[in-house]
């Protein structure tokens, strides 16, 4: 169902980050309000597009140009490889320079830039979608109050409601602002060692964080090894891997938790059995996909009574937000 499936699920992130950009842009300038909600709706669209745009934009055109010069560094695996078995036990030489020289980079870029090239080939799916669910959702007012009957529950579930979007939209921006700050940073530590593309790699960084528990390893590795290969010396590869680690580390587990709270977490044994079943399903554009719509599932279960318990073993900590029944 990926040719379905995909473009909608994309199209509800979207949906939902116009909504959100939205609602920041209510909050922040308030005398925009005197405009009409359809104004508002469609200005906070173009922001979202032109910024996809740019990431899609960046992303294809770095990643082509390393894919191409490739080949230059690869070259240097030979080295490299020769340089870490000399310190290794006679016996298991062989297997580790073997597994070494069989390490291709371009096959992962080369898997990222397809998976894009896919989401752009449902540009046009993804744009309709969203125009429809904006139509529905305003519909969806009118069917709530056919659905409840009562008013004190029709109240209610408005009340759950604002709290899974407030829940969602405090999460995204949260998540960017961490993110940005790990890219920012980690920016500085690859201009200081001489890597290719610092800007680039600093990009990957900001993206691929968003994948929780598994993105930061490996954007902390990948250009550490792009490194390696491209000076073919520890120096470099020892820089990177060790500012960028410390870096994702004291803002993921210090800062980004401190600023979040308890309200969105997500179990790490969840996280990477959804990365796994995603991402062996829709590839790249699935991993980044499961986690906001793991993170919105748990803070559903959470609002009700009968399916909080789910919500509490699929989070980290067992601590989760929610609003009381009465």
């Amino acid at each position: 169902g990926e040719n379905v499936i995909l473009p909608l699920l994309t199209a509800t992130l979207i949906w939902f980050i116009i909504k959100t950009v939205r609602i920041s842009i209510q909050k922040y300038i308030p005398k925009i309000n005197r405009f009409n909600q359809w104004y508002l709706t469609f200005l906070s669209t173009i922001i979202v597009f032109s910024i996809s745009y740019l990431i899609i934009h960046i992303l294809v055109n770095n990643v082509e140009v390393l894919i191409h010069t490739y080949d230059k560094y690869s070259e240097n695996i030979t080295l490299v490889t020769r340089k870490i078995s000399r310190y290794l036990p006679a016996e298991i030489k062989e297997e580790v320079f073997n597994l070494l020289s069989n390490i291709d980079l371009s096959v992962f870029f080369k898997q990222f830039i397809n998976s894009i090239y896919s989401l752009i080939g449902n540009l046009m799916m993804i744009i309709l979608y969203v125009i429809f669910i904006f139509i529905e959702e305003n519909m969806f007012r009118y069917k709530l109050k056919h659905l409840f009957k009562n008013k004190d529950s029709h109240h209610r579930f408005n009340k759950i409601v604002k709290q899974i979007e407030n829940s969602m939209s405090r999460y995204l921006q949260i998540k960017t602002l961490s993110n940005f700050l790990t890219a920012f940073f980690s920016y500085f530590v690859l201009l200081f060692s001489g890597i290719d593309s610092p800007f680039f790699w600093a990009f990957i960084i900001f993206i691929f964080n968003y994948i929780p528990a598994v993105g930061p390893i490996v954007v902390t590795f990948i250009p550490a090894f792009f490194a390696l290969l491209q000076f073919g010396g520890f120096y470099e590869f020892m820089i990177i891997l060790t500012g960028v680690g410390v870096i994702s580390l004291v803002i993921g587990n210090f800062l980004e938790p401190k600023m979040m709270g308890d309200s969105l977490n997500i179990s790490p044994l969840v996280t990477i059995i959804s990365l796994a079943v995603w991402g062996s399903i829709w590839g790249t554009i699935g991993m980044f996909l499961c986690i906001p719509f793991t993170v919105a599932l748990i803070i559903i279960l959470a609002q009700f009574e009968n399916t909080r318990p789910i919500a509490i073993l699929l989070s980290e900590k067992g601590y989760i937000d929610y609003q009381e029944d009465s």
